[in-house]
């Protein structure tokens, strides 16, 4: 970890350091280190996307020398307010969809937004986080609402036929879908909400991270890192638990560096045990 830390100057490999699902180790590794001695169902976001949230500039670290704890700076975003049910890795089709309605009641509550109302722009936020900028080839970025609703409710027609829906996806029910939207559910959609949960930040940012997150965990994005991370304040030292990375709609493209620029957002330290 510190080989390629030091050769690369970025933070991207933390993000190997998975802790959802939970797994029993014996390494005794910070939370920050990956541990290569298991292979995980998930891997991080940086793996299938190109993602650059930090923008170029490299990492600013220490790693100290008990070997336990790693010094990072990073822009602070915000934290976790609520999170949805976490996905986890031995699921079944129907996990998925109805993973996508608790996560969808989640969005109308917490924003007190009218069932049905799909061109809010929340709704498309929303659409947009689930499938992390992702859509089947013949749709567009207009139509993420439309292209996500058709398929997830048409879907839940299919396999969950007694689960209620409100009505405003009722009218995303098509007769059939075509094979290439159920491919695109199965190998898009799924691998990116697999060991992942919605959240909704303080100050209102739409993301989906590690399914180990909790409310009150801390939104930030490290320099030299492609995506922003989740650090738990832990213990009485000041020092922070690596919790995994997550997906933030609209930060996901060197939006924060300018922030930081025009004095909108922090530099800060984070020790990490």
């Amino acid at each position: 970890m510190k080989y390629i830390v030091s050769t690369t100057n970025r933070l991207d490999i933390m993000c190997d350091a998975i802790h959802f699902p939970a797994h029993t180790s014996f390494a005794g590794l910070s939370s920050w280190c990956p541990d290569w001695s298991y292979v995980p169902e998930s891997v991080p976001l940086q793996y299938r996307h190109k993602f650059s949230a930090s923008g170029d500039p490299v990492a600013k670290y220490t790693f100290f020398q008990d070997q336990r704890r790693l010094e990072i700076s990073g822009i602070h975003l915000d934290i976790v307010d609520v999170h949805g049910i976490a996905v986890g890795t031995l699921t079944t089709i129907a996990d998925y969809l109805m993973a996508f309605l608790h996560w969808l009641a989640l969005l109308l509550d917490h924003f007190h937004l009218e069932d049905g109302d799909s061109t809010h722009s929340l709704q498309t936020a929303f659409c947009r986080t689930i499938c992390m900028e992702k859509l089947p080839t013949d749709s567009s970025p207009e139509r993420w609402v439309g292209t996500c609703y058709r398929i997830f409710t048409t879907m839940i027609h299919e396999q969950l036929p007694r689960v209620a829906v409100d009505e405003g996806l009722k009218g995303y029910v098509q007769a059939n879908v075509s094979e290439e939207d159920r491919k695109f559910f199965r190998e898009q959609v799924c691998t990116r909400m697999m060991a992942r949960c919605l959240c909704i930040t303080k100050q209102g940012y739409i993301g989906i991270g590690s399914g180990y997150m909790v409310a009150g965990d801390l939104v930030v994005v490290p320099l030299g890192c492609a995506t922003p991370v989740l650090l738990r304040p832990e213990g009485r030292c000041g020092e922070y638990r690596f919790v995994g990375d997550v997906y933030v709609d609209k930060f996901m493209h060197g939006e924060v560096m300018q922030m930081w620029k025009e004095g909108k957002a922090q530099l800060r330290k984070y020790v990490l045990h």
